[in-house]
């Protein structure tokens, strides 16, 4: 089956696995599953729910101090669906992220604060807003957190 999805199409994903500012690096790989259909500009579903979508970190910040946050820079880059994995073009529109306060060698899950998306050539880079100085923030995205996203290039399945 031959389709295209529009620019403009918003993908909501939830992440399958933890990532964080201070454990992982660039060139890891993640992967998320897809929450919701995605439809073609007719409105026919041609990308079903739990589809995977694979991704890889471009760049990592860990927090330097306790003033300044760290940093992840995300990049979607395909979808599978009915065995074809197809390139795909997004940008990250929000994340829901956490912090964690550095606390020996481990790390302690802290409150989730506002938060920073900037776009840059390599990708999505999640930041934060601090309302705390009193730790080290990393960040921390859970197991399960929801990333959405929007298809930035048509993606045609006859690539």
């Amino acid at each position: 089956m031959s389709f295209t999805v529009p620019a403009g199409t918003r993908l909501d994903l939830t992440l399958s696995g933890e990532l964080s500012s201070r454990k992982n690096k660039a060139g890891d790989t993640f992967t998320a599953k897809l929450a919701t259909h995605i439809r073609d500009a007719s409105g026919k579903v041609v990308i079903e729910t739990g589809s995977t979508v694979s991704g890889t970190i471009a760049e990592v910040k860990p927090a330097p101090n306790r003033r300044t946050p760290g940093t992840l820079t995300l990049a979607l880059s395909t979808i599978e669906t009915d065995g074809k994995i197809l390139p795909i073009r997004a940008t990250i529109d929000s994340v829901q992220t956490e912090y964690a306060a550095k606390v020996g060698a481990g790390a302690a899950a802290g409150a989730v604060v506002g938060q920073i998306l900037s776009k840059n050539t390599k990708g999505t880079v999640i930041g934060a807003v601090v309302a705390v100085n009193t730790k080290d923030l990393d960040i921390v995205l859970p197991d399960g957190s929801r990333i959405l996203a929007t298809i930035t290039e048509p993606m045609n399945s006859s690539q």
